[in-house]
């Protein structure tokens, strides 16, 4: 990479990720609940997905610093429209009133759970397909363009 200053930028954007690995413990623990790997050239997201997919969701990463063969690994049957359907049973709120904001492939189940799906501009494709609108991108202020569209603010 040509750029330092994006390079620099991006490397102390990990820094509290890096702080906060363990290593040489059992990663199957209570208090895990998703792995983020970064992607290897030595090793294709598609062995891991093909190791993990009988325990675990395995979905490909769609952030290009984490490098193509990066993603995430999470609890089967646990996504974020599980936690919004608990946080809309626990609040006895009505979903048509749910909102969801997505960019990315882990965001799929949740756009498509609430009532207003939408995914941001700089969306994968894949999230635009499923999300009911698309707003503009984050460096557009799409998510403050779409509060104002709906009076939520």
């Amino acid at each position: 990479m040509d750029k330092p200053d994006f390079k620099e930028a991006i490397e102390k954007g990990f820094m509290p990720f890096y702080e906060m690995i363990i290593e040489g413990e059992d990663l199957i623990r209570e208090d895990i609940n998703k792995i983020v790997f970064f992607g290897s050239d030595d090793l294709p997201y598609e062995s891991i997905a093909q190791e993990f997919e009988a325990t675990f969701t395995i979905i490909p990463n769609t952030v290009s610093a984490f490098r193509k063969n990066g993603g995430e690994i999470s609890i089967l049957g646990i996504n974020k429209s599980t936690a919004i359907m608990k946080v809309i049973e626990h609040f006895n709120i009505s979903k048509v009133h749910t909102f969801a904001y997505g960019d990315g492939l882990n965001d799929l189940e949740m756009l498509e759970f609430v009532h207003h799906g939408i995914a941001m501009g700089n969306a994968h494709e894949t999230v635009k397909k499923v999300a009911n609108e698309v707003t503009d991108s984050h460096d557009e202020n799409g998510i403050y363009n779409s509060f104002k569209k709906y009076g939520l603010i």
